[in-house]
């Protein structure tokens, strides 16, 4: 019997069932590799490589000229699918056309994916901060609830537009608002249930509950000549907890803090429902912009509390 010294050329063709498919669903992919008539007439040997795109997924074995590979790991979306035969030594590599496996779902994206609502005064709740959801998917989300989740669940609250069926590439907003019931750090999730791979979906909430209300919050003093002090401008520190709170310090602090100087009469304590006074006065040592916090440290939560400082000196 005479050696086979040129490879016959062959073919590939690649097949997938289910197509299309829903996630999470078992994909069977088929590939059948023939050769070329005139040549050699045996059947082909060895492996195929599956690829999704320019990533291999998986290899399978040759058995009279065909291979299979399954999976039921593939994303929601539209997939650019081949197969590679390898080759042996009678038979040419070829690789197929590509097929398009379609794989149908709903997908959540939700952004941001975490919400930090810094110091907030207990009893008093926080600006709305606004989560967008959105289904980047090719079917009709379907959501079951939307809700807060978590050990200090009740300092959160949500308000949401969302509908109950979410079309795909379709959004909608959901507000969370932080309304702390004590001092210190509380934390809990945005949940939300639904349709989608990976439900239920979580964005975790974060914020700092105080007694210490600062009014304002910012002091601006506008221009002043170099060198001169402007007139005083007045803080409130009012503590709006159930206990007294202690004062460690009051100082300035920041890029520019020898711009700016206070006074207080706040003491060691702030009984509970007591308030005290922080008066600033501004005497810039330079041109431009200045810029410091009045800092007060203390055991209401969330210590420091800050106030902006700014001003320009002319």
């Amino acid at each position: 019997m005479l050696l086979n010294t040129t490879l016959t050329p062959t073919a590939t063709a690649l097949t997938s069932s289910p197509n299309p498919s829903n996630f999470g669903q078992v994909v069977t992919f088929t590939a059948t590799v023939t050769g070329r008539r005139g040549f050699y007439k045996g059947t082909p040997t060895g492996t195929v490589s599956f690829y999704d795109g320019t990533t291999n997924i998986g290899n399978s074995n040759l058995s009279g000229g065909v291979a299979t590979f399954a999976t039921s790991t593939l994303a929601v979306g539209k997939h650019s699918m081949t197969a590679t035969y390898n080759g042996d030594t009678n038979f040419a590599s070829s690789t197929s056309r590509v097929l398009y496996q379609v794989v149908r779902g709903a997908i959540v994206s939700l952004s941001p994916t975490s919400l930090n609502f810094g110091n907030q005064t207990v009893g008093i709740a926080s600006t709305p901060q606004v989560i967008t959801l959105t289904n980047p998917g090719n079917i009709d989300l379907t959501i079951t609830s939307i809700q807060i989740d978590g050990t200090n669940s009740g300092d959160f609250a949500q308000t949401n537009n969302c509908p109950t069926r979410l079309n795909p590439n379709a959004y909608c907003t959901i507000n969370v608002k932080f309304d702390p019931k004590t001092k210190g750090v509380q934390k809990a999730s945005l949940s939300v249930k639904d349709n989608a791979p990976d439900s239920p979906q979580r964005v975790p909430l974060t914020g700092t509950g105080t007694f210490v209300l600062l009014t304002p919050t910012e002091l601006n003093f506008g221009n002043q000549a170099v060198g001169t002090r402007s007139l005083a401008k007045k803080i409130t520190l009012t503590n709006k907890g159930d206990a007294a709170v202690s004062i460690t310090s009051i100082g300035i602090a920041g890029t520019d803090s020898g711009d700016f100087a206070e006074t207080n009469n706040c003491g060691k304590q702030v009984a509970s429902g007591g308030s005290c006074f922080i008066k600033v006065t501004f005497k810039p040592l330079a041109k431009g912009k200045r810029t410091a916090d009045v800092s007060v440290y203390d055991n209401g939560g969330g210590s420091p509390q800050q106030a902006g400082l700014t001003g320009t000196g002319t």
